[in-house]
């Protein structure tokens, strides 16, 4: 990728308390860019060495300054040197560090921040797509990719949620380019590790809750409470909870206790919800919806056989009609909106012999690929191939 960067700002601002220290003369030090990795460090840069689970970034000091930095922090106490910084939770300020020095990019952007188990990439590319049937131009971060502007494909992903520098490197990138709103993926990881923190989030979003990353998180406590952050740490102004699981629900009655300045909405197949859906499966192998929100009773179409994706469908709708917006002219496109590859893709092996293939990485996630198949097909034989890597 390109080398970004914003303009100038002074050490002094970019560390504003952040560090309790007098910086000196170097509060006037000026920063064109800064990086993680010594390999894209540029002239006039500020090099963040931090310890990380594959390497090391202290040990890319020497080699930052060969290539241009000017200034380095540090999450290590034993370096010596005028400049080089020991800042305290460092990985934790990152974002902030970042964000000042792309002029606070998520403030110029309308920003949906999505999490869950299932469904997150689903729900960011539909918001983007969405966004485009209003006329708005909305860019997107998944797990498969990342666009600017939600009409091209910038380029593959490598982390569900990236580090807290490119996040809003592309945040910038995108107002740049004039994008109006911003649809994101919060993996569990990246919540925990604190790369959202720093943005500025205007609807935070619950699609799911099951199992899943106990080998990173050792027991569902811990999984859950880093989901949570989303919703409680980074202050969104608006929240949309699927509450069809515990965490869900657990969210929701918290909320309900808070006295934070934010709007929540509940989504739910059962009554009561804000946003109440029912979901019926035609003989074309769509998706009827009839879907009770606020403000009124909506019926339309999808062209998929997977009620999981559709109920994606109806958290990303959710998002935007909570925040204001009139979708009446876009209720009669969304059987033309595309899920994402690898969600229920058809792949016709004859007249009567069908494939699905189906990224279900989780236990919920397969089983109810499976049960949906075999809803959709009730007189046919079903087989499964499942691969684990």
């Amino acid at each position: 990728m390109e080398k970004i960067t914003s303009g100038p700002v002074s050490l002094g601002v970019l560390l504003e308390g952040l560090f309790k220290g007098n910086l000196g003369s170097l509060s006037n030090l000026l920063i064109d860019g800064i990086s993680l990795d010594s390999r894209e460090v540029n002239q006039n840069f500020l090099f963040c060495a931090v310890q990380g689970e594959k390497a090391n970034g202290n040990h890319f000091i020497k080699e930052s300054f060969k290539k241009g930095a000017v200034f380095c922090l540090t999450d290590s106490k034993k370096f010596q040197d005028s400049n080089i910084l020991y800042l305290k939770d460092l990985k934790k300020y990152l974002g902030v560090i970042s964000s000042r020095l792309f002029n606070h990019p998520s403030q110029n952007l309308e920003t949906f921040a999505v999490t869950g188990t299932n469904g997150k990439t689903s729900c960011v590319e539909l918001i983007s797509q969405i966004a485009k049937l209003i006329d708005y131009q909305c860019g997107y971060i998944s797990t498969i990719g990342t666009s600017f502007d939600g009409k091209d494909f910038n380029f593959p992903s490598s982390l569900t949620t990236p580090d807290p520098i490119t996040l809003q490197r592309y945040f910038y990138e995108m107002v740049k380019k004039n994008t109006r709103q911003v649809a994101f993926e919060v993996s569990s990881h990246g919540l925990d590790q604190s790369r959202v923190v720093g943005t500025s989030i205007d609807t935070a979003i619950l699609t799911s809750f099951s199992q899943d990353h106990l080998d990173y998180h050792k027991n569902i406590r811990s999984y859950k409470n880093a989901k949570k952050k989303l919703f409680t740490e980074l202050r969104p102004k608006n929240i949309i909870l699927n509450i069809d699981n515990i965490l869900g629900k657990e969210i929701y009655r918290d909320l309900q206790k808070s006295k934070e300045p934010h709007s929540f909405f509940s989504v739910s197949s059962q009554a009561g919800a804000d946003f109440h859906y029912s979901f019926l499966r035609n003989e074309d192998e769509c998706i009827d919806v009839n879907l009770k929100t606020p403000g009124q009773q909506i019926y339309f179409s999808l062209n998929t056989i997977s009620k999981p994706l559709a109920s994606n469908v109806i958290c990303a709708l959710a998002a935007f009609l909570s925040r204001g917006f009139n979708l009446d002219k876009v209720y009669p496109y969304l059987k033309n909106l595309e899920f994402p590859r690898g969600r229920m893709d058809l792949i016709l092996l004859s007249e009567k012999d069908k494939c699905f293939i189906d990224y279900a990485h989780t236990p919920e996630a397969l089983e109810t690929a499976l049960t949906e198949l075999k809803e959709a097909f009730k007189n046919s034989n079903l087989w499964c191939i499942f691969g684990c890597g």
